[in-house]
């Protein structure tokens, strides 16, 4: 059972619905077709675009771009970690927590087979507990930082939320 907080709406056809279904020329309809357009064209150059756009356009070759960039990320920051840059974690927390979420919504999309969302879901929690929990647990002091402290707390518990249900890769 999936007991995943319902933290944002991740279901495909809902978001499919909302950003597929604006009135025609209006704003927000020119902005998705942009981005999906943007995306779509040049993948290699957009990455962190794939994910949506996969979900709103699940063409094959959407769907194995957004895969790729996931996989490119965790990848990255698995082989980079950020402890050296432990005083400005920070600001890496809420993109880790982004492309988290975009996993998730492909996942429930059925881009991934249960073995591989698992796999990928322990590597999201790996990397959070490697470089942003520590700075979560050094940022509280002074209260000037609450702003970093903030970040590091919310994708925390956001990466909480999403794979509450993965089993432990510890």
């Amino acid at each position: 059972m999936d007991t995943t907080m319902d933290l944002i709406n991740l279901d495909p056809q809902t978001i499919r619905r909302k950003l597929l279904h604006f009135p025609k020329h209006s704003l927000p309809e020119k902005l998705t077709s942009t981005l999906c357009r943007i995306a779509g064209t040049h993948p290699e150059n957009n990455p962190w675009l794939m994910p949506l756009t996969a979900v709103l356009n699940p063409t094959e070759a959407n769907v194995h771009h957004a895969r790729q960039a996931v996989t490119t990320y965790l990848n990255t920051a698995a082989e980079r970690g950020h402890r050296s840059y432990l005083f400005n974690i920070w600001c890496f927390a809420f993109p880790h927590a982004r492309w988290a979420i975009w996993f998730k919504l492909m996942v429930k999309a059925g881009f991934y087979s249960r073995e591989e969302a698992e796999e990928q879901a322990a590597q999201f929690l790996l990397i959070h507990f490697r470089d942003h929990l520590p700075g979560l647990l050094n940022k509280p002091f002074p209260e000037c930082v609450d702003n970093q402290a903030a970040a590091l707390a919310i994708s925390t518990w956001i990466l909480g939320s999403l794979f509450a249900d993965t089993p432990s890769p510890l």
